[in-house]
């Protein structure tokens, strides 16, 4: 889907995405690689003019909430025609889930698992969230937590209006749902390694006319928190795609330096970075509770 936005070698952005994003997704299983995957094929549905089909295709995203929510609300605000569709996908999704676990565990899930999931987080040490950096700085737990839900609000809001305004600019309709995604990465309660990767879709749309968005690329697809041996082979993919879609034109030296140059930059900065010490058990981010039967806010 990016490719096909981008109308670049999918191969090529396969270099940026599948050695950085795509595999961090797969290695900690998580949703997060599937709602990307169809916030991409919602804006690539906006770009092609299909407002229904990107309706759906981000409505799926919500698998992922911090992610999907994003992306709907900017539909819902900036593309009237998708509005019917958003609110039938809503309907669907809330009765689905009322059918198959009760209004009981819907509510338990909403009021008690979320805010304690929320909650719990603020003591994980690989988080970038703007609540962890509050918590980490002296604020008390219940202002950060406020303050990373605020301001994952307002990046939202940010994010629809520089998505439309670029969407307009650059000629790009998918820019309106990859933009609010991209910034909502930004501070907010919630944000993980994975999640930042989010960013990347818009970053790579951008990178047509920006050289800071091509920089940008390099530095979303490596773990900081990580050492520099694991971010080896995204720092080299991320150059090697961007050097393959964007810089075909430049002298073979100049894009030889460019390949060599980014990815060592890169690696010494995360090498520069400053690291948790290790876990005397182990355990990267936070402990797992004690899980009770019958309890979704104990697992």
């Amino acid at each position: 889907a990016v490719a096909q936005i981008t109308r670049k070698s999918a191969f090529a952005v396969a270099l940026v995405l599948v050695p950085s994003f795509g595999l961090i997704n797969v290695f900690y299983g998580e949703t997060v690689l599937v709602a990307l995957a169809a916030v991409a094929l919602g804006a690539l549905a906006l770009q092609r003019g299909q407002p229904f089909f990107a309706a759906v295709a981000c409505a799926l995203g919500l698998i992922e909430p911090a992610i999907g929510l994003p992306a709907v609300a900017a539909l819902f605000i900036l593309r009237p025609a998708t509005r019917g569709p958003l609110i039938a996908c809503g309907v669907i999704l809330a009765g689905y889930g009322l059918v198959t676990l009760g209004f009981g565990a819907n509510a338990e899930y909403l009021l008690r698992f979320v805010p304690l999931h929320g909650h719990s987080e603020i003591f994980a040490r690989d988080q970038y969230s703007l609540t962890r950096l509050a918590y980490v700085i002296g604020i008390p737990e219940r202002l950060a937590g406020i303050l990373g839900s605020v301001s994952y609000v307002a990046a939202i809001a940010v994010g629809i209006v520089a998505g439309r305004r670029l969407a307009d600019t650059m000629a790009m309709p998918s820019l309106i749902v990859l933009m609010p995604v991209a910034l909502s990465t930004l501070g907010g309660p919630f944000v993980h390694d994975y999640e930042v990767m989010a960013a990347l879709l818009a970053a790579l749309v951008i990178a047509r006319d920006s050289t800071l968005a091509r920089i940008a690329v390099a530095l979303l697809t490596i773990v900081w928190a990580g050492r520099w041996q694991q971010n080896a082979l995204p720092a080299v993919g991320a150059a090697a795609g961007i050097a393959w879609m964007y810089l075909p034109a430049l002298p073979r030296l100049r894009r030889i330096v460019y390949l060599v140059a980014v990815p060592a930059a890169v690696l010494a900065a995360n090498l520069a970075m400053p690291k948790s010490p290790p876990h005397p058990d182990g355990v990267i981010g936070t402990p797992k509770p004690g899980i009770q039967a019958g309890d979704l806010s104990s697992i």
